[in-house]
């Protein structure tokens, strides 16, 4: 319950949910919360539809409150906001002031409000400089780089400790390698990697409602091994790891059990880049009613004798092809 909670975390997409209901992001987060804190109270907020905030400014409520408690981000211990693209940037301002809070870190020290702390992350945080001022000052509290799975559940172990100062806090966090806290001197930065063997999916997650509960996801592969000198992905999302073929197998049997759902996507940046290729269309699809594999690069299937007629006969009726190669 909100009153036996030992945190309060509220996990904020800048976008509408019907926007990113396709999204694992902030099921991921809520997964490694949940690891992080047994008896928090975890919790989500999306970025209100042009209807709900119509609403919500006419009854001159905050545009930023939890699905489940129905709660303003400022009755929260820790707001972790999962930042996808740029633009969305434009939404956070408005998470601060619809909740009255001041727009900087600083201003909001110096108000003396101690929560909630504010952390930013995702895949656009790298890219993220537009909320940070020259002299360290932003938005939000801090910043995380890098891959979740694991490195959040220790950060929100540290940030979480309510009976700690939030300036000690921050500070302790600087341990977990990938996060900056604002205001703190500038140092290399280093994206947090984590082996293969640990990129087990969530799968302690509530299923939202939305034309996508039937629907879980799976990652075979993180980073890429090409350079293309126009994407991001292969300089940023270094080095390419794959998943072993008999833990991807293990995963999906969890989320089917987990989840109940009839249909897989199995998502990389190019799925058609992992070495088992063949044995996942075949094995996946004894497991699920329905497996759908998403990006794959064109010169690969092109090269690959048997690939194409190995997709169609796995039922894969429509193609969203690369053309880096």
């Amino acid at each position: 319950s909100w009153e036996s909670a030992t945190v309060r975390v509220l996990i904020v997409r800048l976008s509408p949910f019907q926007d990113v209901d396709r999204s694992m992001a902030h099921l991921l987060l809520f997964s490694e919360c949940r690891r992080a804190a047994p008896k928090g109270f975890i919790d989500l907020a999306f970025f209100p539809d042009p209807s709900e905030r119509r609403q919500l400014s006419a009854s001159r409520s905050p545009w930023f409150r939890g699905l489940a408690s129905g709660r303003p981000v400022t009755d929260f211990d820790l707001v972790l906001v999962s930042n996808a693209f740029a633009l969305e940037l434009l939404n956070l301002p408005h998470l601060f002031s619809s909740a009255g809070l001041p727009l900087f870190a600083s201003e909001r020290r110096r108000a003396g409000i101690q929560r909630p702390l504010v952390i930013l992350g995702g895949s656009n945080a790298q890219v993220a400089g537009a909320i940070v001022r020259p002299d360290g000052d932003s938005f939000v509290d801090g910043l995380f780089f890098g891959e979740g799975e694991g490195a959040v559940a220790d950060l929100v172990g540290i940030l979480a400790d309510t009976r700690t100062a939030s300036a000690d806090r921050l500070a302790q966090a600087a341990s977990v390698t990938g996060f900056w806290a604002a205001g703190s001197e500038p140092k290399a930065r280093k994206r947090i990697l984590h082996p293969v063997a640990a990129a087990l999916p969530p799968s302690d997650y509530p299923i939202l409602n939305s034309g996508e509960s039937a629907t879980a996801r799976l990652q075979i592969t993180y980073g890429c091994p090409a350079f293309c000198s126009f994407c991001l992905q292969g300089w940023e999302r270094k080095p390419y790891r794959e998943v072993p073929l008999a833990q991807i197998l293990e995963s999906a049997r969890t989320l089917k059990r987990q989840t109940g759902a009839n249909t897989l996507e199995v998502f990389s940046y190019n799925f058609n880049m992992h070495s088992g290729v063949f044995s996942l269309l075949l094995e996946l699809n004894r497991i699920f009613r329905h497996v759908n594999f998403m990006s794959q690069r064109a010169d690969i299937l092109a090269r690959t004798p048997g690939l194409l007629r190995a997709e169609l006969a796995a039922g894969k009726r429509s193609f969203t092809l690369g053309i880096e190669g």
